[in-house]
């Protein structure tokens, strides 16, 4: 999908391209830089680039979201093979 060089209010992802704020390098191969505001309320300047090749989809919160998620998921699992979280195993209550 081509995108247009103004990406004001559009969305990718999570983010929402507010405004260009500036360039990064010089001549052809510059790059523009827009702040962009992320679905959890928190701003960002990402490059232009990044958001339209998919590169950039958060703030950073959906990393830490999936973080966060995988780890409840490994847990869950040793607790179900009885062990703790320094690997030992849990002690029969008979």
């Amino acid at each position: 999908m081509k995108y247009p060089k103004d990406i004001a209010g559009m969305k990718f992802g999570r983010l929402t391209a507010i405004k260009k704020v500036g360039t990064k390098g010089n001549g052809k191969g510059s790059k523009s830089i827009w702040l962009c505001r992320c679905d959890c309320g928190n701003e960002k300047e990402i490059l232009r680039n990044s958001l339209v090749s998919g590169t950039t989809k958060s703030c950073g919160c959906l990393e830490k979201e999936v973080k966060e998620q995988k780890q409840r998921q490994k847990e869950k699992h040793l607790h179900k093979l009885g062990v703790h979280r320094k690997g030992q195993r849990l002690k029969s209550l008979a």
